[in-house]
């Protein structure tokens, strides 16, 4: 008649080379726990190569101050500027130092006549009759409501656009 099939045979016991791959991959995996948890530990400072991440680490407050420059048109609508317009370069991180910067050193006069010289060269599409520096109030989840304005503004200078 025809052969009988084998039965399987018992699995073999791990060897002693996996047994020592298992062991590196256990304490790689030990290290990297250890390693992503020194940071969160209380007390540890941040540093290199861990961090902490300061910049999410802390509380923040409801309202915010931001310190810039705006149109105001005819009928009183402000409108927001360019970074050109405020400090004649594209990026809007230097416009709000610019900004920041002037209204603390107490030059917003001079960046407000500044800055109208600037749309008078380059005019917005908007018809604005002058420039306010400011630095508004903002309640953090109000910027992002339709025709939301600020909580308070302080007008720092204003000046005509000629």
């Amino acid at each position: 008649m025809g052969s009988v099939p084998e039965s399987p045979s018992p699995a073999s016991p791990p060897d002693a080379g996996s047994r020592g791959q298992t062991l590196v991959r256990l304490s790689v995996t030990a290290l990297l726990l250890v390693a992503v948890w020194m940071p969160a530990r209380p007390g540890a400072e941040d540093g290199f190569p861990f961090s902490t991440y300061p910049m999410f680490g802390y509380a923040r407050t409801e309202r915010s101050v931001i310190e810039t420059v705006v149109g105001v048109e005819a009928d009183g609508r402000r409108r927001p500027l360019t970074p050109w317009h405020i400090a004649g370069t594209t990026r809007a991180k230097q416009a709000l130092a610019t900004a920041r910067a002037a209204i603390r050193r107490g030059t917003a006069a001079d960046l407000c006549r500044d800055v109208a010289a600037r749309i008078a060269e380059r005019p917005l599409p908007a018809d604005l009759v002058s420039v306010e520096v400011v630095s508004d109030t903002w309640r953090a989840l109000d910027v992002i409501e339709p025709g939301a304005g600020p909580l308070e503004r302080q007008v720092h200078a204003r000046c005509e656009v000629p």
